[in-house]
């Protein structure tokens, strides 16, 4: 599956068909400011989806280095790969 990085998320369609469409967006659209520790997984363009969000990072900076962002914290680290 191929990540589109954008506004500090990650976006990709595993599923393209119009009928049976699913998304995928990895830190929030809605907050491009900041990258959170989010997956959000959508069907149907977002009429329906689930998202899971780790709240213990959610004011830590994060670094990107090359294709891989991580989140840390003294005992909790958060890193996601393109």
């Amino acid at each position: 599956m191929k990540y589109i990085f954008k506004d500090n998320t990650y976006f990709a369609k595993p599923k393209d068909d119009p009928k049976d469409r699913i998304e995928v967006e990895i830190g929030d659209s809605k907050e491009p400011g900041v990258i959170l520790p989010q997956e959000k997984i959508c069907r149907w363009d977002n009429e329906s989806n689930v998202s899971i969000r780790l709240l213990a990072l959610m004011s830590i900076p994060f670094s990107r280095i090359k294709k891989k962002s991580s989140l840390a914290m003294k005992n909790k680290k958060s890193i996601f790969t393109q």
